[in-house]
């Protein structure tokens, strides 16, 4: 297996049996390890540098519809777009004893909501566009809709319950 096939499956993950859900679940431990450790900007800017890279190599291969098919990088990198989204939230509701574990399976639930139904400019990518930018904007996007999601609950929460 090539360098660049290893980092599109997120390093062996895209192997897995389910390999979607394996490496959204896989990408979500590491995303909140990392986050606790290093915080949202740290997530946020691993995520957009594997976004570029990833942008790159999946281009490369964009023409090989099944190859395609198994890349699961794009989904890594919209779990932690999501995460380092909502990770603002717990700060919205101070009061709210379980903000965190809440914030992160609220972004861990809502990214396989979007990334699933694909509403609007989402959906609309898978739709039009090719290469490697459908290949990893349309999950960067639905991890930015997850992690906006989780924010405007937690705004809701922390106006209804003050």
């Amino acid at each position: 297996m090539k360098l660049s096939e290893l980092f599109l499956n997120f390093f062996g993950a895209g192997k897995l049996p389910r390999p979607r859900i394996s490496t959204i679940l896989i990408a979500w431990g590491i995303g909140v390890a990392l986050l606790l450790f290093l915080g949202p900007k740290s997530l946020f800017s691993l995520a957009f540098a594997f976004f570029l890279i990833g942008l790159f190599e999946s281009n490369k291969i964009s023409d090989d519809a099944e190859k395609t098919d198994k890349i699961t990088l794009d989904a890594a990198v919209g779990v932690w777009v999501a995460l380092s989204v909502a990770a603002y939230a717990p700060a919205l509701t101070p009061a709210l004893t379980y903000a965190v574990p809440l914030t992160l399976l609220g972004a861990l639930g809502a990214f396989f909501l979007f990334d699933r139904w694909a509403p609007s400019t989402i959906g609309w990518i898978r739709r039009n566009l090719r290469g490697g930018l459908q290949v990893m904007l349309d999950d960067v996007l639905a991890g930015f809709a997850a992690g906006l999601l989780v924010l405007l609950v937690f705004k809701g929460i922390s106006i209804f319950f003050r």
